[in-house]
């Protein structure tokens, strides 16, 4: 096997790096599950409050954030391209919370 398989199991690490891995893209999908669940209840907070800039900013970052999350599947982002992008969505997502909530 001279050519590198990116799907395949790394030829270097053995076991150790296989489970690695797969802990990492167990981590990363439940991750990035979890950050689109998030933007979705973003959206439906924004239209709950009631108040006007929530009832347009929530619905517009949380489908923003889950169609980040979206295509960071669909188009098969790079590791650290993908965890980065879903930090940013959750760090923004929570931070939206918070500033609706707290007044």
């Amino acid at each position: 096997m001279t050519g590198s398989d990116p799907e395949g199991l790394p030829e270097r690490g053995g076991t150790a790096g296989a489970l690695a891995g797969l802990a990492e893209g167990f981590v990363r999908d439940w991750t990035t599950n979890g950050v689109i669940l998030l933007s979705l209840i973003v959206v439906g907070a924004g239209v709950a409050t009631g108040s006007q800039p929530w009832v347009v900013v929530g619905p517009i970052v949380g489908v923003l954030g889950a169609a980040v999350g979206f295509m960071s599947i669909a188009k098969r982002w790079s590791i650290p391209r993908t965890w980065l992008a879903i930090l940013v969505v959750l760090a923004v997502d929570v931070l939206l919370l918070v500033v609706m909530f707290a007044g």
